[in-house]
């Protein structure tokens, strides 16, 4: 977790469900006690606090410092919001504030920059520290005042992706989709990246950050969670590789103190790179492994990936030598050619589908790398000597 000064300071990007849960009631008992006039005017959720990254310890001597800070910002807020008539408190705590605004139907365009922005910046000036301001929906149906309250809240937590000043709820458009098949790509020519050297492979390795930041664009929790994943993935299979030495957990450990101590995703993608950046000269160190290591490297990567159209073209990418070279290379180290090294995975694979599982032989054939069920079945016979069908009738009899 993310370093501060005392455990009392909280930072609000990293909270969920931040202050009371009100319900519209609330909001609408609120609106009686504060004897706020309901015609003509509009109602706009806020939510203000401090920058996240100014919360950070290194920016403050104490904690008494920066409680001092956080009191004045809250008070002179009030203050202003009091004296124009704008809005009330709602809720508060050590980093933000949370007000609802009240303001004329004849600035519903421009309220944000007739009102908040003055507002924003002259607490700035005053108190010389960066603010943060999500706005909420605005309406003029009471029963949307929740609604407003929470949609706050988000624009307020989109800081992570969409670092600014203001950032308003109606001003986000998000609409992405994308098939799971998209990210496992990604993540799979990262990691051949990886093993070929490309001279690309951080920008491989960051496409995927990218990706997960699309996909889970406002939960920067989700974000941060799944690239650890993604992290834990690549650098597994390179310790299962013998291409990385020392303790894989410990690793782990320190990526996650850190990924969850930034405060922009931005942040985010430059640790990840440097992360990798100091992993991979571990790898390359040596121009010229041995025939062995290279060949027990590929021979992984055919055990984890045999149900794909594996070319000598990938393989010996993956070897970082030519396709001649590997072929020669593969022969020598293990006896055989790179295709029968192949059709003895997926027929083993095959082998404990047909006795652990009521599959058809034809999705069978597609889960082990066939694509003709034909070539399947001649390969298993001339493996077993017998059909798939035969094969697992005699196991059952048995």
């Amino acid at each position: 977790m993310r370093k501060m000064i005392s455990s009392e300071i909280s930072n609000p990007l990293r909270n969920t469900g931040i202050g009371p849960r009100y319900q519209n009631e609330d909001f609408l008992r609120m609106l009686k006690t504060e004897e706020i006039e309901t015609e003509g005017v509009f109602f706009t959720a806020l939510f203000i606090g401090i920058r996240a990254d100014q919360t950070d310890e290194n920016r403050w001597a104490t904690y008494w410092a920066y409680s001092q800070v956080c009191t004045a910002v809250q008070e002179e807020i009030r203050s202003l919001f009091h004296e124009k008539g704008i809005g009330f408190p709602v809720y508060h705590d050590m980093d933000y504030i949370r007000l609802m605004g009240v303001f004329p139907e004849e600035h519903l365009e421009d309220f944000t920059a007739y009102f908040l922005e003055p507002i924003i910046k002259k607490v700035q000036t005053d108190q010389d520290i960066p603010l943060c301001l999500g706005v909420g929906i605005p309406t003029d149906d009471l029963s949307q005042l929740k609604t407003s309250y929470q949609a706050s809240q988000y624009a307020f937590e989109l800081y992570f992706f969409e670092p600014g000043q203001i950032i308003e709820f109606q001003n986000i458009h998000r609409d992405f989709n994308v098939s799971p098949d998209v990210y496992y790509d990604l993540v799979e020519d990262a990691f051949r990246a990886i093993l070929a050297k490309d001279k690309l492979v951080y920008e491989r390795i960051i496409a995927v950050v990218d990706l997960l930041g699309e996909i889970h664009y406002g939960n920067w929790r989700a974000v941060v969670m799944r690239t650890l994943d993604y992290c834990g993935v690549l650098t597994s299979r390179l310790y299962r590789y013998h291409l990385l030495t020392g303790d894989f957990f410990r690793t782990q450990d320190e990526l996650q103190e850190e990924a969850f101590s930034q405060m922009t995703f931005a942040d985010l993608k430059t640790l990840i790179r440097r992360h990798f950046s100091d992993l991979l000269p571990q790898i390359y160190q040596t121009d010229k492994p041995s025939g062995k290591s290279m060949v027990e490297k590929v021979k992984l990567y055919m055990e984890e990936n045999y149900m794909d159209n594996l070319s000598v073209e990938q393989l010996s990418g993956i070897a970082c030598v030519s396709p001649n070279y590997f072929s020669h290379m593969f022969k020598r180290e293990t006896g055989k050619n790179y295709k029968a090294y192949l059709t003895e995975i997926r027929m083993q694979r095959a082998q404990d589908l047909l006795l652990e599982t009521d599959l058809m032989v034809y999705e069978i054939s597609e889960m082990v790398g066939y694509n003709n069920t034909r070539t399947f079945v001649d390969a298993f016979k001339q493996t077993f000597s017998m059909s798939p069908v035969d094969f697992r009738k005699k196991q059952k009899l048995k």
